[in-house]
């Protein structure tokens, strides 16, 4: 980091402590690629009858709380609340998604799920300019045990601990924590190391979008996902089964990016995007990409 900055370590390390103060660091994470573990992950959109600041905040909390929800925000727009959970099989998801809409109870005025197939995850390129992305649907060959299950826990708290105390910990090696770490990276089950930004105090908005493509062929699919890597705004997106077969995350500066970047995708893709909608993030409550669910279903 120090060297692509042309910074002293020194100088990197105090003003990622200035960063951290100002409360535009708000976490390090580990992206982890939950399909190793053979869990999918659910988008679930929910619209509530009352949702202020005493509602919100309730609700909220029993979300983040819950030991499946990987993701948490809240939003403007169409839907107040979009949360990412994870599964391992339909009965499971019957069982989680169940759970939550009983909590939420009779507030709740209508919700939406989506299942996701696909996804990448863009390295904050808007302010790098790096184009490397984790992508979660390639085949990865090795197979995490007990072990690496402790490293990843430790790693989901946060991404940037020091390989001795994972040591003391979980009571092993620091040089076989450290090998564990780079093996999992090479075979991708650890996708990447990131950072979580108040958007906002840098002068960023974060964009939900989902698009209803029509026609989607392999080609027409090969693409969109060219162009959605070559675009500096995106930092994520998935591909669907539901209502919505996209769904991108945009980090733009001002409104007029935001339509050029869709008109540049209109136009693009041509006349087969059916329907769209987009969402206005607020706040983003919860980012665990290794929740304590998984945990729960291995004892």
């Amino acid at each position: 980091m120090a060297k692509k900055a042309g910074l002293s370590k020194d100088a990197v390390n105090y003003r990622i402590m200035n960063l951290e103060k100002a409360k535009i660091i708000q976490r390090y994470i580990t992206v982890v690629n939950l399909r190793k573990f053979n869990y999918r992950t659910h988008i679930l959109f929910f619209e509530f009858r009352k949702f202020d600041l005493e509602a919100e905040k309730k609700i909220i909390d029993f979300l983040t709380g819950f030991p499946y929800c990987i993701w948490a925000a809240s939003a403007s727009g169409s839907w107040d609340i979009i949360v990412d959970v994870i599964s391992n099989g339909t009965e499971k998801f019957d069982e989680i998604s169940s759970n939550i809409l009983d909590s939420l109870g009779d507030n709740l005025k209508r919700y939406e799920f989506l299942e996701t197939v696909k996804e990448s995850y863009y390295n904050h390129k808007y302010l790098t300019g790096d184009k490397s992305n984790g992508d979660s649907s390639k085949e990865i060959s090795s197979e995490p045990d007990n072990t690496d299950f402790m490293i990843l826990k430790e790693l989901s708290q946060n991404s940037r601990i020091k390989a001795t105390e994972i040591s003391r910990n979980i009571g092993i090696s620091h040089d076989r924590v450290s090998y564990r770490i780079k093996k999992m990276l090479k075979s991708k089950i650890i996708e990447q190391f990131t950072v979580l930004l108040d958007f906002s105090k840098i002068g960023y908005t974060y964009y939900y979008l989902f698009f209803k493509f029509n026609s989607l062929t392999k080609p027409t699919e090969k693409r969109i996902i060219t162009f959605l890597k070559s675009r500096k705004e995106v930092l994520f997106f998935g591909k669907n089964a539901g209502k919505y077969n996209f769904n991108i995350d945009v980090i733009v500066e001002n409104p007029l990016q935001l339509k050029d970047f869709i008109n540049s995708l209109r136009s693009f893709t041509g006349d087969i995007i059916g329907s769209r909608e987009s969402l206005l993030i607020f706040e983003q409550h919860k980012n665990d990409y290794f929740p304590q669910g998984i945990i729960l279903d291995r004892n």
